[in-house]
């Protein structure tokens, strides 16, 4: 590869792990189609189809706004005292023969490292070398495996004269012999809207209706079920369970319409699944999971 494909390939995975440079450089800019555009001619996918694979494991995080109110007095040496913190650059030590860095930078001579301390540290090293190419493999494969797949699916699409289709759905694909079975899962991501709050306000009044004269322990536990995360996050799957009960009280009616308002779909994830068929003919699924292994 040449160094123009390098850096182009580098700033890809820079995107797909740091959601903080996904939002500067993401999918709205001009900079992203061009960087895309350029892996794609590299690795001889197409564009689009390579985009919309890589869009559906994209996170990305908004950048908090400029502060342009100035801090009290009394937290401005603080202030500063992190700045200049953050100001140092981290800068990668290159250690000599016959030494070792600890966790704080410092080189120290082998001969006063134990025998157990610079086993573990060659082990978890040539481990952790080992888990990134790992790693890195996988994510090639993933991107790979669904540029792949949208080209099947825009082939069938084009044979039936579709437009568009296949994305929302989840998709198998069985090979010939029937032996394996591949699965395109499509999950939906559900957010909470604004109307969530009225929801929540409103199911409590409701609580504290009906456990009025209760012992206060019920009311405790009402209130630790409709509780936030403490950053006024609520549990979509807590409310989710919390929905299936269709009392007939006109406020808890209304609570659940909120509710239903506030449920919102903010995104999708695609997941691939591969089975094998078994000597029974039920189909298993075969892991790359670590712990599944």
């Amino acid at each position: 590869m040449t160094k123009a494909e390098i850096a182009v390939e580098g700033i890809i995975k820079r995107i797909a792990n740091d959601p903080r440079l996904a939002y500067l450089v993401g999918p709205m800019t001009q900079a992203y189609r061009d960087l895309t555009d350029a892996y794609a001619e590299i690795k001889g996918l197409d564009p689009d189809m390579f985009r919309q694979s890589f869009e559906t494991g994209l996170q990305v995080q908004r950048l908090p706004a400029r502060k342009d109110t100035p801090a009290p007095k009394s937290e401005r040496p603080q202030q500063k005292k992190e700045q200049k913190r953050m100001a140092t650059p981290t800068v990668e030590i290159e250690v000599p023969a016959g030494f070792r860095q600890n966790a704080k930078g410092h080189l120290v001579p082998e001969h006063m490292i134990s025998e157990v301390d610079k086993l573990v540290d060659d082990q978890v090293n040539e481990i952790a070398t080992r888990w990134k190419e790992l790693q890195e493999q996988i994510a090639k494969f993933k991107v790979g495996t669904f540029g792949d797949l949208h080209a099947i699916l825009a082939s069938i699409n084009e044979q039936y004269q579709v437009k568009k289709g296949g994305e929302k759905g989840n998709v198998q694909l069985i090979t010939f012999s029937g032996r394996y079975k591949l699965l395109v899962a499509v999950n939906e991501v559900i957010g909470l809207g604004p109307e969530i709050q009225a929801c929540i306000e409103k199911m409590k009044e409701c609580a504290a209706v009906w456990t009025e004269g209760a012992k206060a322990e019920a009311k405790v536990i009402v209130d630790e079920f409709l509780a936030s995360d403490g950053k006024g996050n609520y549990s979509v799957s807590k409310l989710l369970q919390i929905r299936r009960f269709k009392f007939p009280d006109p406020d808890w009616q209304l609570a659940l319409k909120a509710m239903d308002d506030a449920l919102r779909v903010i995104g999708s994830k695609q997941y691939l699944r591969l089975y094998e068929k078994s000597q029974d003919g039920t189909y298993v699924a075969i892991p790359l999971d670590i712990a599944a292994l």
